[in-house]
C-alpha cells in the first residue's frame, strides 16, 4: 500500500489495518494525569480485542492512583485466549506514555514541517509520535500476533496491557500481578530492543537528596550557608568517585562487555523567583541503576554513598535528607535457559537477523514476575535511534512487522 502524508510518500507491505490501529492508539494522549485520555486508550484497546479476538476472556481491573496529588483510576486489561494447552505465555505491554511538548518544527530533506507528537506522522519507513516505540507498538503487536496465530496456538495466551508503567506500576502491573502469576508459566515483556533477547534487567532506585542551608541575602554570602553550592560540590564528588564502577558478572550486549552500576542526576530544584535570595534548601533527583544486588543492599549502599559524599564537602547527616521514591529490583535468568534459547531460535529463524542475549541497562515491568519465579524475557521493536522519551520518538515499521511475525511464530 502507499500513503502520502505531508507530501512525503510512504510505502509498505504492512497490513493497512494494523498500521491504522497503531496510528489511532498513538494519537491518544494517554499521559499520567489525563483520566479522559487513559479511558479513551483503554476503550480503543478493548474494542480492538473484541473485534480481533472475540473468544478471549477479557477482564478490566481498575486501581486508584494518586500521583503528585492527582487522583485517577487506572484500568488494566487482561485478555485470556484459551488454546487448551498445558502452558500459558503472558505478553506484557503498556498504554501509558511519557508526556511530550509540541508542536515543533522539524526538517525532512528540504522540507520544513510541523510535528505534533500526538498526531502520528509517517516519514519514510518510520512512524513518528509519542508512544510509537514505547510502548503502543507492543500493545498492537500482541493483539495482532495472537490473532494471526489463533488457529494454531501451541500455548494459551494472556494479554496483559496496563497503565502506569512509566511511573512505577503501582496502579498498573502491580494491580494485576497475582492473577498473571496464577495463570502464566512464562512472560514476554514487549518493551525492549530489536535483535536483543533480554534475559534480565537492572534494578532502579529513584531518590531525592535535599541539602539544608540558611536563607539570606545574596549580597552577603559569607553570613549564610548556600545549600546550592553544597549540593553541587556533593554531586560532583559522587560523580568523580566513579560510582558506576561496581561491575557485575552478568552478560551485557552491544558495545559493552559487562553491566555496571550507574548513577544519573535527573533533576535539580532550588531558589525562588527573587534572584538575590539564598534559598534554605536545594534538592536533586537521581536515578541509580544497579545489578546483582538485593534491593535493600542496593538502597543501603546508595545511602552510604550520599552520606559519605556529603561529609566530604563539610555536611553533617543532619544537613541531609534522603528520600527513596522507588526501588525496583534487578532480575536475571541464565543465558542458556530453555525459554531464552527457544525464543532466540524462533526470532532468528523468522527474521534472518542474528540476535544476542544480554541484560538490559534499563528496566520495565518484568521484575514483578521474575522475582516471583516466573521465567521472564524482554523483546521489542525499539532501536538505538527510536528516541524513546525524546521529542522525535519513532518506530521503524519494518522492525514492527518483524516483531509481529516473531511473536506469531513463537505462539504458534
Amino acid at each position: 500500500m502507499c500513503f502520502i502524508f505531508n507530501n512525503i510518500p510512504y510505502s509498505s507491505i504492512m497490513d493497512e489495518e494494523v498500521l491504522r490501529a497503531l496510528m489511532d492508539l498513538v494519537g491518544i494522549r494517554s499521559v499520567r494525569y489525563d483520566q479522559e485520555a487513559y479511558n479513551a486508550a483503554v476503550d480503543y484497546i478493548l474494542s480492538l480485542i473484541n473485534r480481533r479476538l472475540p473468544d478471549a476472556a477479557v477482564e478490566v481491573i481498575p486501581k486508584e492512583s494518586n500521583y503528585k496529588g492527582v487522583k485517577r483510576i487506572v484500568k488494566n486489561i487482561l485478555a485470556y485466549v484459551d488454546a487448551g494447552a498445558d502452558e500459558t505465555v503472558a505478553l506484557v505491554s503498556h498504554y501509558d506514555v511519557v508526556d511530550a511538548k509540541g508542536p515543533r518544527k522539524i526538517k525532512v530533506g528540504d522540507t520544513e514541517m510541523t510535528f505534533d507528537p500526538f498526531k502520528p506522522t509517517l516519514i519514510g519507513n518510520r512512524l513518528y509520535g509519542r508512544g510509537a516505540a514505547d510502548d503502543k507498538s507492543a500493545v498492537i503487536a500482541s493483539i495482532y500476533a495472537t490473532k494471526k496465530a489463533r488457529d494454531r496456538l501451541s500455548k494459551n495466551v494472556l494479554l496483559v496491557i496496563v497503565g502506569d508503567e512509566e511511573i512505577g506500576g503501582e496502579a498498573g502491573i502491580k494491580a494485576v500481578a497475582d492473577k498473571v502469576i496464577d495463570l502464566a508459566n512464562e512472560v514476554i515483556v514487549i518493551d525492549g530492543n530489536y535483535k536483543v533477547v533480554a534475559n534480565g534487567a537492572s534494578g532502579v532506585i529513584h531518590a531525592e537528596i535535599s541539602v539544608k542551608g540558611t536563607q539570606g541575602h545574596a549580597g552577603m554570602p559569607f553570613y549564610y550557608r548556600n545549600p546550592i553550592n553544597s549540593l553541587i560540590r556533593m554531586l560532583n564528588t559522587m560523580l568523580n568517585r566513579n560510582v558506576f564502577g561496581a561491575y557485575s558478572e552478568l552478560p551485557a550486549r552491544g558495545d559493552f562487555k559487562t553491566i555496571a552500576d550507574r548513577l544519573t542526576i535527573t533533576g535539580l530544584k532550588a531558589g525562588s523567583e527573587s534572584a538575590n535570595v539564598i534559598p534554605p534548601i536545594a534538592s536533586a533527583r537521581i536515578d541509580y541503576r544497579y545489578v546483582a544486588k538485593r534491593p535493600k543492599e542496593a538502597e543501603d549502599m546508595l545511602k552510604r554513598m550520599i552520606v559519605n559524599a556529603g561529609i566530604s564537602v563539610g555536611l553533617s547527616q543532619d544537613d541531609l535528607e534522603i528520600k527513596i521514591l522507588g526501588n525496583h529490583p534487578s532480575r536475571y535468568i541464565p543465558k542458556d535457559h530453555p525459554f531464552v534459547q527457544k525464543f532466540k531460535e524462533v526470532a532468528e529463524a523468522v527474521t534472518g537477523d542474528k540476535h544476542e542475549v544480554g541484560v538490559e541497562r534499563g528496566g520495565n515491568d518484568g521484575f514483578i514476575f521474575a522475582n516471583r519465579g516466573i521465567p521472564t524475557i524482554t523483546y521489542g521493536a525499539m532501536c538505538k535511534d527510536s528516541n524513546i522519551h525524546g521529542p522525535l520518538e519513532n518506530l521503524r515499521l519494518d522492525i514492527f512487522e518483524k516483531l509481529i511475525a516473531v511473536l506469531e511464530a513463537y505462539l504458534g
